[in-house]
């Protein structure tokens, strides 16, 4: 079996799932896309607040705040949920064999108690 590395784009970071040739799985860091903290959200709201997409949505009196929440799963569309991907491209019963954490977050708590 080769040495298999998948990078994937989980929004706050990134997420490294290893797969060695000894059959071990290695997960570097991680992120829950189910779970956006406040920052976060108010983050991605202020930026839709600066967008033209936001002044033309005034300007013709549209619902911004419906075309908001359009805005916001658009910039959550094209990530990697990686608990999805792991079941999916590994293998929902491959045991991780280690787990890396480079900068503990809430978030992250709460994956690693569903991970056990």
């Amino acid at each position: 079996m080769p040495l298999t590395v998948h990078f994937l784009n989980v929004g706050q970071g990134d997420c490294t799932i290893i797969e060695f040739p000894s059959g071990r799985v290695g997960m570097v860091d991680i992120d829950n896309l189910d779970i956006v903290d406040d920052d976060t959200a108010r983050e991605v709201l202020e930026e839709y607040q600066r967008s033209a997409a936001y002044l033309v949505a005034k300007a013709l009196g549209r619902d911004v705040w419906r075309e908001a929440s359009e805005f916001f799963s658009k910039q959550y569309a094209p990530l990697t949920n990686p608990l999805a991907y792991y079941d999916t491209h590994i293998g929902r019963h491959r045991e991780i064999f280690r787990l890396l954490i480079t900068h503990p977050d809430m978030p992250v708590l709460a994956l690693v108690q569903n991970l056990g």
